[in-house]
């Protein structure tokens, strides 16, 4: 790769459909080097990603990409219908392939195939770097498990002819088994071109030569990996906390100065009504006494208000200045379930999605007491999904019983719960329909001092508030929030239904 490859980004400024600035000016050049970027949920760093691919277009400014980009993107969906061929655009080569393959003598299916008579051999090739095994390139995207279309993906970029000058990955890990991980970390160490990703993966992170920080002030480059960021964000962190201690310190002092000074003043008031009150020195210069502490008295109180409203701009300064707190603390009310209640029984369960391939569970046992925790672990399609959407019963097994005696609530990691047509607010209503609308607007506001009373008897709020301002509004959810802010939503529907879970 030529160190000419670059992507520039000169005064970039974009909003969201609903007007939401995500960026105001931004000036950015990233060149060949592996790039972590990281930031609070709904910051825009999907969106940047999506900007930089043209998915996006800016309001104001250009975005200029020297090479050629191989794309991962964190939202598959809209490849669900097209087949693994069609995935690899290479469907138009397979299909001449078959036809030759059949006599076919088209010089098209000729010109079509381009002597690549390996194409499907390479394909498969290309996914077994990743674990994985296809055995029909026919089979719809849709069909396989998120892990497995993430692997699919990553088969593709890495494997890109010509090779990928960038490669742009959003949030790679989040549905890769250990093994897959440790394969794509292997891959980046080895990758000589740029990357750039979007990750909360610090293992992942750690293979980057550069990590980019955007925050509400814009983007911040620490020339280092994870840990180096970490620790620089360690003293920023400090010194941002000493500003602000020392702040609080000087608006301490100054009171107190002021205190003193008025203090002093009204001492020596009171000793010239004293001397007034005696009469025995001339009253000319009692008089002017008087005047000189009128004016005295004038210019403490200037001095006074200039100090404080110094000290109170710094102190609120600093107090700005201090990192936010967008961290998630829920209190989950302790199960009624009687210890030891069977709460789900599977017998003998065996489950496919189509009678031509093999049984993703069969023959399988469970049974869960109450209050067990479990953890459900194994590579990916190996059926963990599939076995959670059994105990809810969203499908039914082929073979086997399956008992369930509690009632439950279900977090899919799809979010199929919501409506993308619907705002999160509507669908909040929606399912909980005994919510005022009054109510539902308040869920989703950041606590403040007159609802902190009635915040602290709730768990939803330290979920909702740290979706962004305004976004619970929006009309469609799949054009403006993204993945993480939705499951926040759904984790707070989740917590205040009505009837409570098991």
């Amino acid at each position: 790769m030529s160190h000419n490859q670059r992507i520039v980004i000169q005064n970039l400024t974009y909003k969201t459909t609903k007007d939401q600035l995500l960026f105001n000016g931004l000036n950015l050049v990233l060149t060949n080097i592996k790039t972590g970027l990281i930031g609070r949920n709904g910051i825009g760093k999907s969106t940047l990603l999506k900007l930089i691919t043209n998915e996006l277009q800016p309001n104001i400014g250009s975005i200029n990409v020297i090479g050629n980009v191989g794309y991962c993107p964190q939202d598959f969906s809209p490849y669900y219908n097209l087949t693994i061929a069609q995935f690899f655009e290479a469907d138009p080569k397979i299909q001449a392939l078959e036809h030759i393959l059949q006599g076919s003598i088209n010089p098209n299916d000729f010109t079509t195939l381009a002597d690549d008579w390996n194409i499907k051999k390479r394909i498969t090739k290309h996914a077994e770097k990743f674990s994985l095994k296809i055995r029909d390139l026919s089979v719809k995207i849709g069909s396989l498990s998120d892990g497995e279309i993430t692997r699919m993906c990553l088969a593709k970029i890495f494997n890109l002819e010509p090779q990928a000058d960038f490669l742009i990955l959003d949030e790679p890990t989040n549905n890769l088994d250990t093994t897959a991980r440790n394969t794509l970390y292997n891959a980046i160490q080895t990758w000589p071109n740029g990357i750039i990703v979007i990750s909360h993966d610090q293992q992942l992170l750690e293979l980057m030569d550069q990590i980019l920080a955007l925050t509400e002030h814009g983007i911040k480059i620490y020339g280092g990996n994870f840990s180096f960021y970490k620790k620089q964000l360690q003293i920023e962190h400090a010194a941002k906390q000493q500003q602000f201690t020392d702040a609080k310190k000087s608006l301490k002092i100054t009171q107190k100065s002021i205190q003193t000074s008025r203090e002093k003043h009204d001492r020596n008031q009171a000793q010239g009504r004293q001397a007034r009150q005696k009469n025995d020195q001339p009253k000319a210069l009692l008089d002017f006494a008087k005047n000189r502490s009128g004016r005295t008295e004038q210019t403490l109180s200037k001095q006074a208000s200039r100090l404080m409203a110094t000290a109170e701009q710094n102190l609120q300064e600093a107090k700005t200045n201090l990192d936010p707190d967008y961290s998630i603390h829920v209190a989950l009310p302790k199960t009624f379930v009687p210890k030891d209640k069977i709460v789900a029984t599977l017998e003998n369960v065996s489950f496919r999605y189509d009678t031509n391939l093999p049984f993703i569970l069969h023959n399988f046992n469970l049974i869960i007491r109450c209050p067990e925790r479990i953890a459900i672990c194994g590579p990916n399609g190996s059926g963990k999904t599939t076995l959670v959407k059994l105990i809810q019963k969203i499908i039914a097994p082929d073979i086997g019983t399956i008992k369930i005696n509690v009632t439950s609530h279900y977090l899919d990691q799809k979010l199929e719960i919501l409506n993308q047509q619907l705002s999160i607010l509507d669908n909040h209503k929606i399912l909980n329909p005994k919510v005022t609308e009054n109510e539902a607007h308040m869920h989703f506001l950041t606590p403040t001092q007159n609802t902190a009373s009635h915040l602290r008897q709730t768990n939803y709020p330290h979920i909702l508030r740290i979706i962004r301002d305004d976004l619970y509004r929006y009309q469609h959810l799949h054009d403006n929030a993204n993945n993480a802010h939705i499951s926040c939503a759904v984790m707070a529907k989740r917590l205040i239904l009505n009837r409570q879970f098991q």
